[in-house]
This record gives C-alpha cells, structure tokens and sequence, in this order.
C-alpha cells in the first residue's frame, strides 16, 4: 500500500498477542486460534497505517466467533467379569464403570442400547435382574454401546 504522498505504507496491529499483519490480511496467531478453538470471543483490534513519517487514521474490528458444539466424549476405566453362578453375577453388579468430558462444558447424559440387561446409575453401567440371570444361565452378556 502507498499514500497520497507515494509513500509506502506499513500497517501494524495493536494487538500483536491474538492478531499479526501479513501484506494486506490480518491473522490470527497461536493464541488468537487458540481462543477461537476453546469458543472464546477475539478481542477488538485496531490496525494503524504509517507512512514512515506519520500515522493515518486507524480502524478498528471485532472478529465474530461462531461456536459448535463439541460431541462430548465417554470413556470405559474400567470393567468387570463375571462367573456362573459364583455369586457375582446379581441385579446392581456393577459392569463397568465411565467418565464422561465436554469441551464446552455443558451436562453429559449417558444411556445405554441394551436397556433389558442393563442400566446406567451415575458412571457406572451396572446389570438389571435380566443380565444377572442371564448371565447365571451360562450365556454370555452381549455387548452394549
């Protein structure tokens, strides 16, 4: 960019934690994405024009962030196995148990497909009277999502 006077123009952004000056574009630098990807809002920036020997006039924006929603995320730590009839196999045994994350930070509900042979109580998976016969039958208990 050039002025009036032919001068080149050299335009510097105050916020050079967030944003840098690249030819005629203003990125983000690491902590600028940085706040984009946690759902943060970006600062304002104001950018200002210098011709070597004076400064123009300023302007200044406030980039919009559109958030997602982040699918939140669940994490078997740990599971049990059960024997015929050796007595563990009852209604409440406890099957596995989970943690649950949101990157957004909202409530995180947890269920189960297979509602006949088992239920979900707080983080753990836990075997309903069906599961705990069936198991005591012999049979395997099937997987569950």
């Amino acid at each position: 960019t050039s002025d009036e006077d032919g001068n080149d123009v050299t335009v510097t952004v105050d916020d050079i934690i967030n944003y840098q000056v690249v030819g005629n574009e203003v990125l983000l630098t690491a902590a600028g994405a940085a706040l984009v990807n946690s759902g943060a809002a970006l600062p304002e920036f104001t950018l200002t024009p210098n011709d070597g020997t004076i400064n123009g006039e300023t302007d200044s924006a406030t980039p919009v962030v559109n958030t997602v929603n982040d699918a939140p995320e669940v994490t078997i730590t740990n599971t049990n196995a059960f024997t015929e009839d050796d007595g563990s196999a009852v209604e409440n045994a406890v099957v596995a148990t989970f943690d649950t994350s949101d990157e957004d930070g909202n409530d995180v509900t947890v269920t189960v497909d297979d509602i006949i042979n088992y239920q979900v109580v707080g983080n753990e998976v836990l075997l309903t009277a069906a599961g705990a016969a069936l198991v005591n039958s012999g049979a395997a208990l099937p997987e569950f999502t």
